[in-house]
């Protein structure tokens, strides 16, 4: 015979249970890992809160560049390390880096994403030189003709 388990009471939003998600996902935890706690909100809870709380959101994007961040300190200190000494360990830290490289340009994409943005500026006034050229041109023609 099973023995079903009651359902946590659902977590109520507060400033400290906020503050507890923001320091955890600074740290590196995921949504959804601290959605597992029993003492934190489910997932779908976490979720509402977004759309309920615009501080909320808001506060929860800032502590994820806090963690973009410290991946990049982490990245640092482990290109940095000394411990590698064959080959297999080289390959072992390569793989690391390049995980955590790619979990970076997910993150923060502004900061650390491979995205090359070309932007164009107009030229000012281009529109009268143009219109200046086409003058020169019409009256090249007509002294010509």
């Amino acid at each position: 015979m099973t023995v079903k388990k009651k359902p946590a009471p659902p977590v109520r939003y507060t400033p400290e249970v906020a503050t507890e998600i923001y320091q955890r996902i600074e740290q590196g935890e995921s949504l959804r890992s601290i959605s597992r706690d029993p003492a934190m909100p489910h997932l779908k809870t976490i979720c509402k809160w977004f759309h309920k709380y615009p501080d909320f959101y808001t506060d929860y994007v800032k502590a994820k560049e806090i963690r973009a961040e410290l991946v990049f300190d982490e990245l640092l200190e482990l290109a940095d390390s000394p411990d590698v000494r064959t080959m297999e360990e080289v390959n072992w830290m390569r793989m690391r880096l390049d995980i955590r490289k790619w979990c970076l340009s997910k993150m923060h994409q502004t900061r650390f994403g491979n995205k090359i943005e070309a932007t164009h500026k107009g030229i000012e006034g281009l529109a009268e030189r143009l219109a200046s050229a086409r003058e020169r041109v019409c009256h090249e023609k007509a002294y010509r003709a």
